[in-house]
């Protein structure tokens, strides 16, 4: 479950949110595109429980991914570029839901705006945590480069995510089939 934002209430929870998680992890705020579409992340209660942004990916300076890692600059970028490539970012749960199942809600508003958007892959700077989890369940993903350190508090790992693939590996998910039969 999640909710566009479109109000600057809605924002300000938004940036609340996103800034307390980078602040616990000791991480820059990266905020370089005004134009991207921001997404409060939901729980069956509709309470907020965290945040997740979506923009195409250009590689320059609008470019929230890289200010963490120059995907710009991997043979892989070029080898997509006849692909719809976006960019996800801002991508966390509060403090409080973390470890209670909430990834699902992560997934199927990834999987919404891809299939509502024609998205093909996305690159993202994602906790080490998280690739673990989608490589788990049978996503494809490039990585780009080996983990590392963010900052003493967080492991990322830069990578390409086949969303094409993983909108259609999710079907076989009986956990995702409210979702995917939504946007049918």
């Amino acid at each position: 479950m999640y909710k566009k934002v479109v109000t600057k209430e809605e924002d300000i929870i938004f940036r609340q949110i996103w800034g307390d998680f980078c602040e616990e992890k000791c991480i820059q705020y990266v905020d370089n595109n005004p134009d991207s579409s921001r997404y409060l992340l939901k729980n069956q209660s509709s309470k907020t429980i965290g945040t997740i942004e979506f923009q195409t990916y250009q590689g320059n300076d609008y470019s929230n991914v890289e200010s963490y890692y120059p995907f710009s600059q991997s043979a892989i970028i070029e080898s997509l570029k006849d692909k719809r490539v976006y960019e996800v970012t801002k991508m966390c749960l509060s403090k409080e839901f973390r470890g209670k199942g909430y990834f699902k809600n992560i997934m199927s508003t990834i999987y919404d705006y891809s299939v509502r958007n024609e998205v093909d892959w996305y690159v993202a700077v994602m906790t080490y945590r998280m690739y673990l989890y989608i490589r788990t369940m049978g996503f494809r993903s490039k990585v780009v480069e080996q983990p590392f350190w963010l900052s003493k508090q967080i492991r990322v790992i830069p990578v390409f995510l086949d969303i094409k693939h993983a909108v259609e590996h999710m079907k076989t998910f009986k956990e995702f089939q409210p979702y995917y039969s939504s946007t049918k």
